[in-house]
């Protein structure tokens, strides 16, 4: 092993080392978006439209007027998909596939109520946000801090 070869051995550690790093800061950053956008979007959003007599108001104020045939089925189905999404997609769960519909919600409160009832965009800002936050985890993956890489492992 000559001179040269030391020198290239520690560009070689070193560029492990920053991908490492890279790939742990992408990581974090992805375990922080799902743990605040799930858990926000679980307790925050939608845990308080389950308890009785909520749903029902949640039902003729926001989703009546969008023209949903079984208003109180539709708001059910949506505050559900709320909530139990955003548990799913906080461990890191079935994320891709339990984002979809979450986007689908955040899109139909953003242009069926929001934009409907002329809300301003600060109104809006908290479905924007979420709807952000759902793409970005849609598109990108859970990261390997998961459940989905407990169950399904890395793919190469």
């Amino acid at each position: 092993m000559g001179a040269g070869d030391s020198s290239k051995q520690i560009q070689y550690q070193e560029g492990c080392l920053m991908r490492s790093w890279r790939e742990t800061g992408m990581n974090l950053g992805l375990l922080v978006l799902r743990v605040m956008a799930g858990a926000g979007m679980a307790c925050l959003h939608s845990f308080g439209r389950l308890s009785p007599g909520h749903i029902e108001e949640f039902a003729k104020i926001a989703v009546a007027p969008l023209g949903f045939p079984f208003p109180l089925v539709f708001a059910y189905l949506s505050v559900l998909t709320e909530f139990v999404g955003g548990l799913f997609i906080a461990a890191g769960l079935l994320t891709r596939l339990t984002a979809l519909p979450l986007i689908f919600n955040m899109c139909v409160a953003i242009v069926g109520v929001h934009m409907h009832n002329g809300d301003s965009l600060a109104k809006m800002e908290p479905a924007l946000t979420y709807l952000t936050a759902f793409v970005t985890l849609f598109l990108a993956g859970p990261g390997s801090l998961s459940v989905d890489r407990i169950i399904w492992g890395t793919r190469k």
